[in-house]
């Protein structure tokens, strides 16, 4: 037995005839603790050693409930209709805590998981930043190149180089939510030994990562553009994060839909990749749907991102107002999304999917 095996029966030994619900009250009350006490720790213990110190109070709770299943079913039965049976310990866990409780929980892991993230991403590869940096940065270089040599400075009246930072950041952060996010749980098993840690807490904490990411890039691009009176302020501030935020959730939830299938088998990874670089042209990334001939513009406009790009430089620009961008569209889209990514998150939890 570990050193908490010792901690976790006294507790319980304290209980006169605990209920499944009342032991999963005490576990959870110690669990709080040990998160605390080990944040808190003057041995600056390393984050492998905060894991593995829980990881031995999880076994201390396993070994607690066998001996308590043991003794249980050695017991001589009882007559009272108000016993509760061994299986309320396991019902427990589907006993939900207050709102505002379960929300405080929640965003304390999310943030958690966010600052692990960060610090796994510099401490793997030391580029890693820089390359997430220059990447939206080069894309704008070759954008303006190319209208560069076709003799135009500005798109419809746009200066080139703000409508290639908004479109190129944009774009990549709609990819690469969607990308980080298909990768599933499956080499984060490690988190999933903890209780409250879920497959959707990793996705979301991936998400946030990458989207804050890239709406830093965004926003320091812009800024210098604006020192450099190469770019003007937005005309609509708020509109324009909303479209942002609505890009960045649909490649949330892009990615929850077809996790299930991305993570176990490679040819479909391999096909989602390709797809998305494929989506890359059609997307309004270098071009606005107003500059094509009407014979691709009735195809393209059934691309959606297209649509949320556009959304997101008419909020910015003071010249462009889009003619064919749909907002419903675009929120029909999203919303319908929402419901795969959903479908998909469950499918992923009970592992239903066969590919």
């Amino acid at each position: 037995m570990n050193k908490y095996f010792d901690i976790v029966a006294g507790a319980i030994g304290q209980l006169e005839d605990p209920t499944g619900v009342e032991r999963a009250e005490v576990y959870a009350r110690i669990r709080s603790l040990l998160a605390e006490r080990l944040d808190n720790s003057q041995a600056s213990l390393t984050s492998r050693q905060k894991v593995a110190e829980r990881l031995k109070f999880e076994d201390a709770i396993r070994s607690c409930e066998r001996e308590y299943r043991s003794a249980a079913e050695n017991a001589p039965p009882r007559t009272s209709s108000q016993t509760l049976s061994f299986e309320d310990f396991e019902n427990a866990a589907n006993v939900r805590p207050a709102l505002s409780s379960a929300l405080s929980s929640r965003m304390r892991i999310l943030q958690t998981l966010i600052v692990r993230t960060m610090r796994l991403a510099a401490s793997r590869d030391r580029t890693t930043s820089f390359l997430m940096f220059a990447e939206p940065c080069l894309q704008i270089a070759m954008i303006v190149f190319v209208y560069w040599l076709v003799g135009r400075l500005a798109v419809l009246d746009m200066p080139a180089l703000p409508f290639a930072a908004i479109g190129a950041t944009c774009w990549y952060m709609f990819r690469n939510v969607a990308i980080k996010v298909s990768e599933g749980a499956d080499n984060e098993r490690i988190l999933l030994s903890f209780a409250p840690v879920s497959r959707f807490d990793i996705a979301l904490s991936r998400a946030v990562f990458v989207g804050f990411t890239y709406l830093l890039i965004m926003l320091c691009i812009l800024i210098a553009l604006y020192a450099l009176a190469y770019a003007d302020t937005p005309e609509n501030p708020l509109l324009m994060a909303f479209w942002f935020f609505i890009i960045w959730f649909s490649g949330l939830n892009l990615g929850l839909a077809v996790q299930p299938y991305t993570s176990r088998t490679p040819w479909i990874k391999r096909v989602f990749l390709m797809a998305t670089r494929i989506l890359y042209l059609a997307s309004g990334v270098m071009f606005v749907s107003e500059q094509l001939f009407p014979e691709f513009r009735i195809w393209l406009l059934w691309n959606p991102i297209l649509h949320m790009n556009q959304l997101v430089k008419s909020a910015f620009f003071v010249q462009y107002e889009s003619q064919d961008a749909l907002p419903a569209f675009a929120l029909a889209f999203t919303v319908t999304l929402a419901l795969l990514g959903l479908a998909g998150e469950r499918a992923s939890l009970y592992r239903k999917v066969r590919v």
